[in-house]
């Protein structure tokens, strides 16, 4: 398997902050041999918002910093999986559809586009 984008990414921001793999993993708590087959694109990435907010704070970042929020959007495009916060919000879930219809060129109206960012902008707010 080559390396994942969020492989890729989540090394170049340890190195960055000039941990190793193996202090990095000891400030994350996480076992270095299966946190380097996570960077190599082996294993999946991590979804968990725990994980992320543990990043910040080991990278004494904010939690809604750009860094951690691009970096949660590539785990979660790469699991191939609905986030959590879209599956638990109903309102939002109805709106799949027309996201999918977007995504494939079934061309929602302006109306319908509109409706979903204002919902998630809300969900975001939150």
């Amino acid at each position: 398997m080559s390396q994942s984008i969020f492989g890729t990414k989540i090394k170049e921001l340890r190195l960055e902050y000039k941990f190793s793999l193996r202090r990095f993993c000891l400030a994350m708590d996480i076992d270095p041999s299966n946190w380097s087959k996570t960077e190599r694109g082996i294993l999946p990435p991590p979804r968990d918002t725990d994980f992320f907010e543990k990043l910040a704070t080991v990278l004494e970042l904010d939690r809604l910093d750009i860094k951690v929020i691009e970096l949660r959007d590539v785990a979660i495009t790469e699991s191939g999986s609905i986030p959590d916060y879209v599956m638990s919000n109903k309102e939002l879930l109805g709106l799949l559809p027309m996201f999918f219809r977007t995504v494939g060129n079934g061309r929602p109206s302006t109306e319908e586009l509109e409706k979903m960012v204002k919902l998630i902008q809300s969900t975001i707010e939150k």
